[in-house]
C-alpha cells in the first residue's frame, strides 16, 4: 500500500507593514474537535513562513477518511504586544471572525463574535430598559429574559444546554426599536485563551485536487505625521522654520512628502495642549518658548522599514537632518521636538 500526503489548503497571513509582506505575529491553536479531526481524518497541520498548511493522508491515491463537510476551527493568539499600534483592526467589539460559508474557496467579509463556554454572561449593549434578551440557536429561541429598569441589571447570565452547538446568537429587543443581534461561538477551551481572530474553514471535496489559498490580510495604519516644534531664543527666525520630506520607497522615483504648517493660534482641541508641550502659562517675553506644528498633508502608512528622510530646516539651513519616525512601540504619530540656542 502506498501512503503519501497531499496539501488540501493553506492559510496565509499577510501584512502591508512588513517588508516581507508576511505576518508572523500569531500563534495557532485548535479546538479539541479540530484536533480530533486531524487524527481521524489523517490531516496534518504544518506551520509555514506564510502561515499554515494542512495536508491529508492518501492511501493508494484514495483519501484515508472522507472529511468533506467537516470544519476546522483555528484560533489566532497574538504574540506581538504592540500589534495594533501599527495595524488597523478589521472590526471592533469582539473577536474577529472569518468563515468560508458564501464562497467555499475564499473568506466571507469579516464579522465579530464573543467566544464563551456553556455558561456565559451577556452584557446589555444599551442603558435603555425594558429589554427582552433572548438566546437563539439554529433560528429557534431557547431562552428569554425580560430585564426591567427596576432590576438594576446590566447583564444576563445564560446556560447553553446544547453541548454540541458551536454558533448561536443573543438578541436584544428594546421597545419600539429594531432588534440587536450579537453572535457567540461556544468553546470553553478557546474562551480561556486571549483569542484575537477566529477562523472557521469548512472542507470541500474539491480541496484535494485544487487546494485553496485562504488569506488574512492586515493593513498598516495610515496616519498624519505631526511634529510640534518648541523653540526658544529663535526670535524672528522662528517663523522661518520648515519641515520637508522625501519618501524613498521607490528608489528610482522618490516622492516628496508635503507638510502643512499650523501656528499655535490655530490649535484646537484635537491638537496637543500647550501644557503638554511645556509652553502653557508662560509669561510673554522675547525669550519665551514658541511652538509651531508641521503635519503631513496626506496620511502616511506605517512601515517596518520606512524609507523616509524628513528634516527640519531654517532659512535653508538644516537643523535636524532626520526627524523621528513612528515605530511599532508608539501608539500615536505625534512628536515634540525641542530647539534652543544661547541668547545673543
Amino acid at each position: 500500500m502506498k501512503t503519501e500526503y497531499a496539501q488540501i489548503l493553506s492559510l496565509e497571513l499577510a501584512h502591508s507593514y512588513y517588508a516581507s509582506g508576511r505576518s508572523n505575529d500569531f500563534d495557532f491553536v485548535f479546538t479539541e474537535q479540530t484536533r480530533r479531526l486531524f487524527q481521524q481524518g489523517r490531516l496534518v497541520p504544518k506551520l509555514t513562513r506564510n502561515g499554515l498548511s494542512v495536508f491529508i493522508e492518501l492511501r493508494d491515491d484514495q483519501l484515508a477518511l472522507e472529511v468533506a463537510g467537516k470544519t476546522l476551527d483555528i484560533g489566532l493568539v497574538l504574540k506581538t504586544p504592540n500589534f495594533y499600534n501599527f495595524t488597523d483592526k478589521p472590526l471592533s467589539g469582539g473577536v474577529t471572525r472569518f468563515i468560508n460559508a458564501a464562497q467555499t474557496r475564499t473568506f466571507d467579509p469579516a464579522t465579530t463574535c464573543q467566544i464563551v463556554g456553556q455558561r456565559f454572561t451577556h452584557t446589555i449593549s444599551k442603558a435603555k430598559r425594558n429589554v427582552d434578551v433572548s438566546m437563539e440557536v439554529d433560528g429557534v429561541i431557547v431562552d428569554t429574559r425580560l430585564v426591567k429598569l427596576s432590576h438594576g441589571l446590566d447583564r444576563v447570565n445564560f446556560l447553553n444546554r446544547q453541548v454540541d452547538v458551536r454558533d448561536f446568537d443573543v438578541i436584544e429587543q428594546f421597545s419600539g426599536e429594531p432588534s440587536l443581534r450579537h453572535h457567540y461561538f461556544q468553546n470553553a477551551e478557546l474562551a480561556a485563551l486571549p483569542i484575537d481572530t477566529l477562523v472557521s474553514i469548512e472542507l470541500h471535496e474539491t480541496f484535494v485536487a485544487d487546494p485553496p489559498r485562504f488569506k488574512l490580510e492586515f493593513n498598516a495604519k495610515s496616519e498624519t505625521l505631526s511634529y510640534y516644534i518648541v523653540a526658544r531664543n529663535y526670535g524672528s527666525n522662528f517663523n522661518a522654520l520648515a519641515v520637508t520630506g522625501i519618501d524613498k520607497a521607490d528608489p528610482s522615483a522618490p516622492a516628496a512628502i508635503a507638510f502643512n504648517k499650523v501656528t499655535a493660534s490655530n490649535f484646537t482641541a484635537q491638537h496637543l495642549a500647550k501644557e503638554v508641550l511645556g509652553v502653557g502659562g508662560q509669561a510673554s517675553s522675547s525669550d519665551a518658548a514658541k511652538v509651531v506644528l508641521f503635519q503631513s498633508a496626506l496620511p502616511l502608512s506605517r512601515r517596518e522599514k520606512a524609507k523616509r528622510d524628513i528634516q527640519l530646516s531654517i532659512q535653508g539651513d538644516v537643523l535636524i537632518p532626520s526627524l523621528p519616525l513612528t515605530g511599532p512601540e508608539r501608539l500615536t504619530s505625534d512628536f515634540i521636538v525641542h530647539l534652543s540656542k544661547p541668547k545673543t
